[in-house]
């Protein structure tokens, strides 16, 4: 899968879900982002889901590889 296709992907599997649960709210995210540094997406999308949130420890030094 390509950053276009995993940008989509993303974009698609969040939009129509409803998380009540915070918890569950904060880990998607972060696994989302995870799962968009790793397959090398470009910094628009990364900065639509960090969108101003703080960035995990284990995840810093990849987000900041990306280039703008």
């Amino acid at each position: 899968m390509n950053s276009k296709e995993t940008a989509k992907h993303l974009e698609h599997s969040t939009s129509g879900i409803v998380m009540n649960n915070p918890k569950s709210e904060e880990e998607s995210w972060i696994i989302e982002l995870e799962t968009a540094l790793l397959s090398d997406c470009d910094i628009d999308v990364i900065r639509k889901l960090a969108n101003r949130k703080t960035i995990p420890n284990h995840l810093r030094f990849d987000f900041w590889q990306v280039s703008p």
